[in-house]
Formats: C-alpha cells, sequence, structure tokens
C-alpha cells in the first residue's frame, strides 16, 4: 500500500511539473506573439478592477500611495549619496589622511535599504498598465494591460537609468576597503573613485527623479494636499542643494589639503607619501573639518577690502532676492490652476461644515471635485471649446462625438449636416462612482451617450443589469427638439419608421395589434368550422325530420296528443343548438384583447 501511495504522488508530481511547464510555455508563446504582432490590449481603467490579471491602474490609491514613499525614498537617497564624501578625514594627532570607518558602515547600511524600495520600484513597473497614446481622445483614455507591451515600453525607456541608478557601486568600493588588510594604500583610491562613482551617479537619480514626480502629478493632481505641506516639499529641496552642495565643498576641500601634503611631501624629498595616509581601525571623526573651514578665514582690516566685502554681499542678497522673486513667479504660473483648486476646495469644505451636511454628502463631494480635477486638469473644456471660431469648434464637435452619435441605430440614416447639429450640442458630463444618473420615474430630459466607464441598472425589486458609471456626453431633449424643428429631413418617411421601431411605445401597440389580428384570424377559422358543423348537423336534422313525416304519416292514427309532443321535442331541441352556439361566440368574445390606443406620429415642429 505504501509502494502504491508512493507511486501516485510521483504520478502526480509529475503531472504537476507537466502541466506547470506547459503554462509557462503558453504564457512565453504568448508573450513572443505579442512582441512580433504589436497587438494591444487594452481596456478601461473600470474594467481593469474586475480583470484577474495581477495589472495596477496608476490612478490606484495604493499605487499612489507607493508612488509617494518612493519619491520620499528617493530624496533620502539623494540626501545619503553626498555622505560618502565625509567618510575621509584628517587625523591631525597622527598627521595622516583615513576614512571614518562607522561612519562608512551607516551609510552603505542606509543606501542598501533605499536601494531595496528602488528594486520593488522597478519589479512594479513590469506591472504598472499606461494610457494608449490612440486612445487619449476624450478624457484619459484605454490602459494597455498586455504585461509584453509594458514591459517592452519600460525596457525600452527607464530601465536602463534605474539599473544604473540602483547599481550598488559605492557600497561596493567602501566594503572594499573596509576588508582591505592594508587600508592606508587604498584611502586615495577610495576617495577617488567615490568622488567619481557618486558624481555619476547622481545623473541618472535626477534623470529618473523628475518624470516620477511629473507622472505623480499627472495621476494623483499633486504631490502634496496642502499649501503648507508644498512649502516645506520646495524648503525641503532648497535644504537638500545645501547639503549637496556642502559635501562636495567639503570633499574638494580634503581634496586640496591632501594635494597640498603630497606637493610638500614631493619636495622634500625625504617623505614617504604613504605614510600620509592612515592605517589604523579607528579614527577619531570630523575634527579636521573646523581646521579646514576655519583655516584662513581672519577678517581682514584693510578699508578697501572691507567696502569690497560690504559690496559684495549687498549684491548677493539683491541676486538672491531677485532669484527666489523669480522661482516664485515660475512656480507660481505653474500651479495657478492647482492653488484655484485648493480655493475651490477650501470653500466647498466650509460651505459643508456650514449647512452642517452628513459625512456621506461630503465624501461624495470631495470624490467629485477630486475626479473632475484628475479628468479636467481645472480646465473648462466647454467654455474653451465655445471661444473657438464656428468652422474649428464644428471640427473638434465632430472629432469627438461623431463616431459615438453614429453608434446610436436612432441616428444611423441621418445625414452628416443633421449630424454636426446635433454634434456641436453635445455636452461633456461626469460622473462619480455610486452617482445615480437617473431614477425610476424622473422625466427623461436629456440622451447620454457613455464613453467610458461602468453603468449599473437597478430595477424596484432589487434586480441588477448592465454596467457602472463615469464620463458621458449629454444631448438635452430642448436641443434635440430645436435641431428637430431646423431640419426637417428629420420628418422622413424612414426616419419616422427608425423612431417607431425603437419606441416602446409603438412597440407595445405593434405586439398587441399583431395579437389582436391573430385573435381575430383563429375567431374566424373557428367561425367557419362551428359554420360547417352547423351544416352537417342541419342536414342530419333535415334527414331526420322526413324520416319524422314519414313516421307521423304512418302513426296518424295514433292520435293527436302524440304529434303534438313529438313537435315540442324538435322545437326544444333546435333552442338547446342555438343557445349552445351563442354561448360559444360570447366566450370567444370575452377572451379577446382590450384596444390599445394608437400612439401619435413622431412630430418635433410643435413649438
Amino acid at each position: 500500500m505504501v509502494l502504491a501511495k508512493t507511486g501516485h504522488g510521483k504520478k502526480n508530481a509529475s503531472k504537476s511539473l507537466r502541466y506547470g511547464v506547459k503554462r509557462g510555455s503558453e504564457g512565453l508563446l504568448t508573450i513572443g506573439r505579442s512582441l512580433r504582432t504589436g497587438v494591444t490590449r487594452a481596456v478601461f481603467p473600470e474594467d481593469l478592477k474586475v480583470s484577474e490579471k495581477m495589472i495596477f491602474d496608476p490612478q490606484d490609491k495604493s499605487l499612489l500611495l507607493w508612488n509617494r514613499l518612493l519619491i520620499i525614498s528617493c530624496i533620502l537617497s539623494v540626501s545619503v549619496d553626498p555622505l560618502f564624501f565625509y567618510l575621509p578625514v584628517f587625523n591631525y594627532r597622527m598627521a595622516c589622511l583615513g576614512m571614518d570607518t562607522n561612519l562608512a558602515a551607516t551609510i552603505t547600511t542606509m543606501r542598501t535599504i533605499l536601494d531595496v524600495f528602488y528594486l520593488i520600484r522597478m519589479v512594479l513597473q513590469f506591472r504598472i498598465a499606461y494610457v494608449a497614446p490612440s486612445s487619449r481622445v476624450f478624457g484619459r483614455g484605454e490602459l494597455v494591460i498586455d504585461p509584453a507591451q509594458i514591459a517592452t515600453k519600460y525596457l525600452s525607456r527607464y530601465f536602463i537609468v534605474d539599473f544604473l541608478s540602483v547599481l550598488p557601486l559605492p557600497q561596493i568600493v567602501v566594503w572594499k576597503y573596509l576588508n582591505n588588510k592594508r587600508k592606508g594604500s587604498e584611502v586615495l583610491a577610495t576617495k577617488q573613485a567615490l568622488l567619481i562613482i557618486v558624481f555619476l551617479q547622481y545623473i541618472p537619480r535626477f534623470a529618473r527623479f523628475f518624470p516620477l514626480g511629473s507622472d505623480l502629478k499627472k495621476t494623483a493632481g499633486s504631490f502634496a494636499e496642502s499649501a503648507f505641506a508644498g512649502a516645506a516639499y520646495y524648503l525641503l529641496w532648497y535644504m537638500l542643494a545645501s547639503h549637496i552642495a556642502g559635501a562636495f565643498w567639503y570633499l574638494l576641500a580634503i581634496e586640496r589639503k591632501d594635494t597640498c601634503w603630497r606637493e610638500a611631501c614631493i619636495l622634500s624629498g625625504k617623505c614617504n607619501i604613504d605614510f600620509l595616509y592612515c592605517g589604523n581601525k579607528a579614527l577619531p571623526g570630523f575634527h579636521g573639518w573646523r581646521r579646514i573651514s576655519d583655516e584662513g578665514l581672519l577678517t581682514s582690516t584693510y578699508p578697501l577690502e572691507v567696502i569690497f566685502s560690504i559690496l559684495l554681499a549687498i549684491a548677493g542678497l539683491i541676486l538672491f532676492a531677485l532669484l527666489i522673486g523669480n522661482m516664485q513667479t515660475y512656480l507660481q504660473s505653474l500651479t495657478v490652476r492647482l492653488e484655484e483648486m485648493r480655493i475651490k476646495r477650501r470653500d466647498s469644505e466650509q460651505w459643508m461644515h456650514h449647512r452642517l451636511l452628513p459625512q456621506d454628502l461630503r465624501e461624495r463631494v470631495r470624490r467629485y471635485d477630486q475626479y473632475k480635477w484628475l479628468e479636467t486638469r481645472g480646465v473648462d473644456e466647454e467654455t474653451l471649446v465655445q471661444s473657438l471660431p464656428k468652422d474649428l469648434k464644428r471640427d473638434i464637435k465632430r472629432h469627438l462625438c461623431l463616431n459615438l452619435v453614429r453608434r446610436v441605430p436612432l441616428f444611423a440614416n441621418m445625414d452628416e449636416t443633421l449630424l454636426d447639429a446635433i454634434c456641436e450640442r453635445l455636452k461633456p458630463s461626469l460622473y462619480t462612482e455610486e452617482t445615480y444618473i437617473v431614477r425610476e420615474g424622473d422625466p427623461v430630459d436629456e440622451m447620454l451617450f457613455i464613453i467610458r466607464g461602468r453603468l449599473e441598472s437597478v430595477t424596484t425589486d432589487g434586480g441588477r443589469s448592465g454596467f457602472f458609471n463615469r464620463e458621458a456626453f449629454a444631448l438635452e431633449a430642448e436641443e434635440l427638439k430645436f435641431v428637430a424643428s431646423q431640419f426637417r429631413r428629420l420628418h422622413s418617411r424612414q426616419v419616422q419608421h427608425t423612431f417607431r421601431f425603437y419606441s416602446q411605445q409603438w412597440r407595445t401597440w405593434a405586439s398587441c395589434f399583431i395579437q389582436a389580428a391573430w385573435r381575430r384570424y383563429s375567431r374566424r377559422k373557428a367561425t367557419e368550422l362551428r359554420r360547417l358543423e352547423e351544416e352537417e348537423e342541419e342536414e342530419e336534422e333535415r334527414d331526420y325530420d322526413e324520416e319524422d313525416d314519414d313516421d307521423d304519416e304512418r302513426a296518424l292514427v295514433g292520435g293527436h296528443d302524440g304529434s303534438a309532443r313529438l313537435g315540442a321535442t324538435i322545437l326544444a331541441s333546435r333552442f338547446a343548438v342555438n343557445a349552445l352556439r351563442g354561448h360559444r361566440l360570447r366566450s370567444l368574445n370575452s377572451r379577446g384583447l382590450m384596444k390599445l390606443q394608437k400612439p401619435s406620429e413622431p412630430d418635433f415642429s410643435e413649438e
């Protein structure tokens, strides 16, 4: 029994292995086929939520939070890298240049932890969908969910930059120095290598950081929700620039001091350059920094030098003020709409607090404002289009709406002029999640063309059908009535037949009309059958009457009372036959449908 179980386990294991290899081969074939054909698999963001694939929407809340954490980690990593320049320190007690091993271990650990976040971001890039450029006609567009195309886009654009940014070259240089037994001979090489590597890695790190910030602004609207957080963010960058400049200045000062020592050693002719570098394991720290930074900075007593220093300081303050003013103007020009959005949001919060709106209504208002800002970026599209010339406005509306209008069978048979007039009166509408577009019993005052999103139809008894929310073009009833009154071609027989075909009232009347015609036909056939049966019965009665007459003639001697009873019997049988026929006719008439009023013809000429 044990052997049988073992064999069964091996069989299942081999079967699972074959199934896994088969699935992997199918995945590779799918990726290869996608790369060869270039076919794009795209869906709307709302449909991505119900997809089985592990593909993330760029506007997903968890992904936006992760992007903010990644940007913070990038800022920290950019601020950690200059700390490598503080590793070379002077030991004046021993008169040598060495490396701070304690600081080196701390910096390499911090840099490695921050690089782990960057590696996770690189892995997520292969599962983050992107908007197809060809679908950006209205709104956000469709998301490409094909893993092969996502990987191809990332590999061709940012993968090399990310790979160069995350290479642990500074850690390798520092670890090599720490594990070397003869540290004195490696100080100069380590210092030069750190200067070159950190400086070169700053280029891809900054080149990748700014696209990350711009992508976050596109998906989330802004990096910081409040003005205070935004000011702190820019102040952090100002302090970071000062930190980087100070680190470079420190390393250059160390380099200048080292060059001076080596030149003095060479000129003496009796000095060994290797003696200038420390080889012991522990160094005091930053004692050399005070001496290097303070050396030679004595206040001058010469009047012209004092005047020159004062003028230089005043000029520096003026130039700095001009720089700050220009930067402020530039930043305000970029964030003017963002500031308008913040002011509008603050006014909305104050109004909702003043009116004591419940929390669910406040959340719906906030969600709508956020969604509208992400889709329009604060630009009133309708006002922008209306301010353009008529021909340009018509061409733009035609480009945005003509294909949508043609999808409606009601407008499929209309000419181009009428379709252009309808497109000119379409207005964009936005609906957030859990918004009731129309309720049962409400008057229908507009027609909606769903651009994208999920729309859910819920009946009064709890039934659900259809699909759920988001963007649409709205055609109001008055606008459609105006178009119909201006264009007489709408009154053609073909268009009227189209109206009748898609009208629920006309469909109901037509179905009742067909049922009534079928019932009339059924009654007519039943009447003909009954008439044939009655004719046969009458023939039988006539034959029977003739036989009775013969019998009466033969039975006259039977007396007058017998003939009277026979006549009464014949009359009673005829009355019963007529009563049954009338009952059948009344029952058939009672089963007829109630006549339905014929709908009026579609006419838009009435005012």
